[in-house]
């Protein structure tokens, strides 16, 4: 029974670091959804890291980038010379331009926009990290699209003004933490405002298996793009201090970027370049299986939204030492189910690991809470149909 039909409208699309993506819309369409994929760019196939679920998703999503640049001027001009309202969109992305002194910058989303109108049919348009659409979105289907906002990039000040958009001319605008439905909360017009609804990420825990645990092991784990962000020489650091008070402590990071050379320049300062591997992007069963032997889970971003891989690995069973950033605190409960320690404090992170590794009964209580946590709160399969009863309420469900 098909229950209706959606767009989801995607920056790019397959990617490891949205895994939730392909999950929640196999999930929607497992609930009979019709759901159509839009994505700006293409992703860069990589089947050494990409899961073949990914690959093959592939083949059925339209790429506004596609065909190049002029693919997207073709259609856009095309839209503009059957219907008045691609001039009124382009028209109001160069107010916004000038407002901004970013013409070109405002002229470029809305045109990417018309070009694809026709490719987003007549229902409901879902976005997820396009909020740059929403002002010509407002202006081409009011009342029929909707967005997840994921933070923590689009709570900053230079995201502010499309976010306020958002807020004000979307039918739903969806928050994954409650973090983020108060940032909205704060930033949000009085009247008109669209509803907001705290829907969680997931993992889809009942075809996930419970591995079997040993404790007390050593072996410290970080997962994440290497980007300041994301803090990775605290954990190098950690590492280092735990080792100077005689713990014989491994670290294994995952992921690649920008910062990695700098990260590596580090660990030779801090002496142990030979106890961290840099193992770069890899498949997200090897991920999994990462997981599945280390110890100790490091997080210590400077901001974050609600990481999925934090999810993953306290069901996997590491022991998670996390900054309190963002939604992180909705996922740990410090000394209940993981610890946090404050933002760029390699020793309270050092002093974390120490405790886990010092006390043999910590870690299987800690695993069993966070456990606990993910089931009530994080599972994949009861907060989808959530998401699925929102979208029959704007007017997404099958009429017939």
């Amino acid at each position: 029974m098909v229950a209706g039909r959606v767009t989801y409208l995607l920056s790019e699309y397959p990617t490891p670091n949205h895994v939730y993506l392909t999950r929640e819309i196999a999930g929607l369409r497992a609930l009979g959804w019709t759901v159509d994929v839009v994505s700006v760019r293409k992703p860069v196939l990589r089947p050494d890291w990409m899961a073949p679920a990914m690959v093959e998703e592939m083949a059925s999503v339209r790429y506004v980038l596609g065909d190049g640049v002029a693919g997207v001027l073709g259609r856009a001009l095309g839209y503009c010379l059957s219907s008045v309202r691609g001039w009124r969109v382009l028209g109001r992305a160069v107010a916004r331009g000038l407002q901004q002194r970013a013409v070109r910058r405002e002229l470029w989303y809305a045109v990417e926009l018309l070009s694809i109108d026709r490719w987003l049919g007549t229902g409901h348009v879902h976005g997820h990290f396009t909020g740059q659409f929403a002002a010509s979105l407002s202006i081409l289907r009011p009342g029929r699209w909707s967005i997840t906002l994921h933070g923590p990039d689009e709570f900053r000040d230079a995201a502010v003004e499309r976010l306020r958009t958002c807020l004000r001319d979307a039918s739903m605008v969806r928050l994954i933490s409650a973090f983020g439905k108060a940032q909205c909360e704060a930033l949000a017009p009085v009247r008109p405002r669209a509803a907001l609804e705290v829907i969680r990420l997931g993992l889809p825990l009942a075809s996930l298996p419970e591995p079997a645990r040993s404790y007390g092991g050593t072996r410290l784990l970080t997962v994440g793009r290497l980007a300041a962000v994301k803090a990775q020489q605290e954990a190098i650091r950690a590492l280092a201090e735990v080792r100077r008070h005689g713990l014989d402590a491994t670290l294994t990071i995952i992921g690649d970027g920008e910062a990695k050379e700098p990260l590596q320049e580090l660990a030779r300062r801090e002496g142990v370049e030979g106890v961290v591997d840099f193992r770069g992007w890899v498949s997200s069963d090897a991920v999994f299986e990462a997981m599945r032997t280390a110890d100790i889970f490091l997080l210590p971003s400077l901001a974050e939204g609600i990481p999925l891989v934090l999810m993953e690995a306290m069901w996997q069973g590491c022991t998670c030492i996390a900054t309190p950033v963002g939604g992180v605190p909705e996922l740990i409960e410090h000394g209940v189910n993981g610890f946090l320690v404050p933002v760029g404090d390699a020793r309270a992170l050092a002093s974390a690991v120490l405790t886990v590794c010092g006390d043999s009964d910590l870690p299987p209580r800690l695993h069993a809470a966070a456990r606990q946590r993910l089931r009530d709160r994080f599972d994949l399969d009861r907060n989808l149909p959530a998401l699925s009863e929102v979208f029959r309420r704007l007017g997404a469900a099958a009429t017939a």
